[in-house]
């Protein structure tokens, strides 16, 4: 079964860990290098779930990964998508359009979000395709958007509104714990 942990002190060096890890990296717009202080610093700004939430990814026991809705605006009711499937056994079994679906049902339904939308780099075509299947539309194209190892990197701009949503939302729900 497929639950969410609000991100706690506790998990932080997991955390640390799997967002520092080439597997998931080469994935991201950046490359963090950071340290058990860094990470600490940045827990005690995010955690009181205002501009950013992140919760653990738990499958049948094992923590497998992370969902998170970071750039909350407020003001627009808009927030950026991420998910990150990073104990490679558990990557390519369904959990992604799951995991998608869940923390959509969450913004949305919880939150009361009317978009959400992020950018995806072009060459990370699982990630393209996942939030595809889960509802989202490609919204923009950036050419040459993010330098990254040494070569410039294309990006799609993937959002779904709440109107979207709740057209194809008879999902399963799953349980988050409460920020």
């Amino acid at each position: 079964m497929l639950k969410f942990r609000k991100l706690s002190a506790h998990d932080l060096e997991l955390l640390r860990r799997w967002r520092m890890s080439p597997s998931v990296t080469k994935y991201l717009l950046t490359d963090p290098t950071i340290t058990e202080e860094e990470q600490k610093t940045w827990f005690k700004n995010v955690k009181d779930g205002n501009r950013y939430r992140c919760w653990i990814a738990n499958y049948d026991g094992a923590d497998i990964g992370f969902v998170t809705l970071s750039k909350i605006d407020w003001d627009n009711y808009n927030a950026d998508p991420g998910m990150y499937i990073c104990e490679e056994k558990y990557i390519g079994v369904g959990l992604a359009k799951p995991m998608m679906h869940s923390l959509l049902r969450y913004a949305f339904e919880i939150m009361d979000m009317r978009k959400v939308f992020g950018p995806i780099l072009v060459s990370n075509a699982s990630a393209v395709a996942a939030y595809i299947k889960a509802g989202f539309k490609i919204e923009g194209y950036f050419r040459d958007h993010v330098y990254k190892n040494d070569i410039f990197h294309d990006v799609v701009m993937v959002a779904i509104t709440s109107y979207d949503w709740h057209i194809m939302r008879k999902i399963p729900a799953v349980e988050f714990e409460e920020y």
